[in-house]
């Protein structure tokens, strides 16, 4: 008779455990004195966490985001629309005082405008290798290849320099203009050229972001509706990719982690694990849905509010991101091959997140290679591979895909998995 009260006892201690973590769950407010300050710009280096405000300057945290403290020594203007970590620097841009450099994990600041950087509004960064490029309010866009010590105006062919986003795709620059769409430069930056078919000719980009090979842009005022904007051909062409998105609400940020694109609005956090197909709430626990700016670590999505100071959420609670036994994170994964069972052709997906060597083989149940459908160095992205099995007998069959970073600190990423051919 002691045993059914043993095992309640057991299920409230498991129910308990599960309505703990559920509310739990959820986005947490960080601490400081940075809780009621608009955060426009956030950036993250492992556990250090970058936070440009309105009125306030820099805040920073090193404990993740849980906590942040003021770090304005050096700076002489205090609203930091946007920052950047490149290496061990960190770069501040300012509302009217040019670009700010840290060396120093935000200790201290000192000038960093050659050339006249210093009476500009500086909305946007972005880094393609050496090169840092500097979005400005009035001025265009600025290049400097040596960490500021020089920077140089990069506008020929730009017919608008009112510049909100940057983003590099490759070996392309994108650049998102207030009122006049997007411009892209496959020279850095010595020419660039409109790039706007499936815009509207006034669009306003207040952001832009990668995910694999596709390009995503989040347009605001200026436009008849707040649409969320696609490519998948370097800038081509845009389509719109706003289901579940409200064109009333405007978009303020993007940011990609793998597959998982996040997008911060005027009504919250979404997010779309379908290359923007759909989007959904992910707003659990945010009482201030204004929101600014987003960054990313390797464990955290920081959000950062229009009052509401700044909010972090665990990755692995919103996503599909789960780590391999070999310690990668789901920037690297094989999908399961679809059509499972399959006859005669089949297609296999994976993702890698450094360049590197990549192979996909098929082998059958003795360990004999029967395939190589891919072998070859390709970028970080996403990757679609048909496989045709019509010389196959029926069978059981294992595809394994093996990625080596070129250049990087990390080792193999090697999955492999089974499939079967019925004919």
């Amino acid at each position: 008779m002691r045993k059914p009260k043993t095992f309640f006892i057991i299920s409230v201690c498991i129910m308990f455990f599960l309505l703990f973590n559920i509310a739990k769950a959820q986005w947490e407010k960080s601490n400081g004195n940075l809780s009621f300050r608009s955060v426009f710009s956030i950036a993250a280096s492992g556990t250090n966490v970058f936070a440009g405000t309105n009125n306030d300057g820099v805040y920073l945290s090193t404990d993740a985001g849980e906590n942040f403290t003021v770090s304005n020594t050096g700076l002489t203007n205090n609203f930091i629309p946007s920052v950047v970590v490149s290496g061990t620097n960190i770069f501040a841009g300012t509302y009217e005082d040019g670009v700010f450099i840290s060396t120093n994990n935000a200790t201290s600041w000192s000038d960093a405008n050659s050339n006249g950087l210093d009476t500009t509004v500086v909305w946007a960064f972005t880094i393609s290798d050496n090169n840092i490029f500097a979005g400005t309010d009035v001025e265009g866009i600025y290049l400097t290849t040596n960490n500021g010590s020089n920077w140089s105006i990069v506008n020929n062919g730009l017919t608008t320099k009112l510049i909100r986003s940057l983003a590099v795709l490759g070996t392309n620059v994108f650049a998102g203009t207030f009122g006049g769409g997007i411009f892209i430069s496959s020279d850095n930056g010595a020419n660039w050229k409109e790039s706007n078919t499936g815009l509207p000719g006034s669009a306003v980009i207040n952001c832009l972001t990668v995910s694999g090979s596709n390009i995503f842009a989040g347009t605001g005022a200026g436009t008849s509706n707040n649409v969320m904007y696609m490519s998948a051909d370097n800038g081509a062409n845009w389509t719109e990719a706003n289901n579940g998105l409200s064109s009333s609400t405007k978009i303020n940020s993007l940011v990609a982690h793998g597959s998982n694109i996040f997008a911060g609005t005027a009504g919250g956090v979404f997010l779309s694990t379908d290359n923007g197909t759909s989007w959904n709430e992910v707003n659990d626990g945010l009482t201030n849905l204004f929101i600014l700016s987003l960054g990313i670590s390797d464990t955290y999505l920081f959000a950062g509010a229009a009052g509401g100071g700044a909010w972090r959420r665990a990755l692995s609670e919103i996503t599909d991101v789960e780590s391999n036994s070999d310690g990668f994170r789901s920037e690297y994964t094989l999908k399961q091959n679809y059509p499972n069972p399959f006859n005669p052709t089949t297609n296999f997906e994976f993702q890698i997140a450094d360049f590197g060597l990549v192979t996909l083989r098929i082998y059958d149940v003795l360990g004999k290679e029967i395939a190589t459908l891919v072998n070859e160095g390709k970028p970080a992205g996403e990757y679609k591979v048909e496989f045709d099995g019509s010389e196959l007998t029926s069978g059981v069959y294992f595809y394994q895909l093996k990625s080596t970073p070129i250049g990087g600190q990390t080792g193999d990423f090697i999955s492999t998995k089974k499939f079967i051919l019925i004919k």
